[in-house]
């Protein structure tokens, strides 16, 4: 089973939920997600004003440290920190500590090539 906003570790006002989960049969987590996305300005097909802001700091490092302590914390057996920059507005950037860019072809000709910052983490065994 999948779902968003899953409660994965309990918290201070509420559980914190990973973005996007996989359960297995027995109702385990087996994956745990954190995503975000910076979609590319230059796309028709999203309102201007929707455009998500992120912030490449905080935000990012925050990811990585969560789905470290998914893993620590036993609550998952593979963690994964993925942010697709659709833009190339943060690909010059380096890394944060434990993230790889890893660069993905355009589609079609004269297409922007999404740049995907990458991070997993798995439980031992």
């Amino acid at each position: 089973m999948v779902f968003n906003d899953y409660p994965i570790l309990p918290g201070k006002r509420r559980s914190l939920s990973a973005d996007l989960v996989v359960l297995n049969d027995a109702g385990s987590v087996k994956v745990a997600a954190e995503l975000k996305h910076k979609p590319s300005h230059q796309r028709t097909d999203i309102c201007r004003s929707e455009l998500p802001v992120i912030s490449w700091d905080k935000e990012g490092a925050q990811d990585v440290t969560r789905v470290h302590e998914f893993i620590d914390k036993k609550a998952a057996q593979v963690a994964y920190a993925i942010f697709i920059d659709g833009g190339g507005y943060f690909r010059h950037r380096p890394p944060h500590a434990g993230r790889e860019w890893r660069d993905w072809p355009a589609n079609q000709p004269g297409a922007f090539s999404p740049s995907v910052l990458w991070a997993c983490a798995k439980a031992n065994g």
